[in-house]
């Protein structure tokens, strides 16, 4: 695992006025707060998209020796682990959300989009769609997108 340790951390931060905030970068643009420090087991993913991290925690799997290494981490206020994103990094299939199948046509051929995507194309047509028309399970799903009505 090449990459900064602890101490290279430290030794880096002593050189810079205490009182500066430190900051970590945000869901995919600008800057976040530091929402938490932890440590964790982690693996090399080797196969990872290029929104992805490179290394990932491999679930509640015991470690093995050598592998996963252990490495501090330092999380953002919106980094995607937190529970309240997990939906907008899931894929969905169209099909099972008639209104956004239907919007989605203008623009792709897909068949599965993630929630960013969904939210992204519900939030450009919000003027265009029938909301109180549309299915009950499609409107929950739309507003744990975080697409309001």
């Amino acid at each position: 695992m090449g990459s900064v340790t602890v101490a290279d951390l430290i030794e880096q931060l002593r050189k810079l006025p205490p009182e500066l905030p430190v900051l970590v970068e945000g869901y995919e643009t600008g800057w976040d707060a530091i929402y938490d420090i932890r440590t964790s087991y982690l693996i090399r993913n080797a196969q990872a998209n290029d929104w992805d991290g490179e290394y990932e925690e491999p679930g509640k799997a015991e470690p093995k020796p050598g592998l996963p290494h252990q490495a501090a981490l330092i999380v953002g206020r919106r980094g995607h682990r937190r529970e309240s994103l997990k939906p907008l990094h899931a894929l969905y299939t169209l099909v099972d959300y008639p209104v956004l199948a239907a919007l989605a046509a203008e623009r792709t051929q897909a068949t599965r989009l993630d929630g960013r995507a969904c939210r992204a194309i519900y939030e450009n047509a919000r003027q265009r769609i029938d909301w109180q028309a549309m299915p009950t399970h499609e409107r929950d799903f739309a507003q744990r997108l975080g697409v309001v009505p």
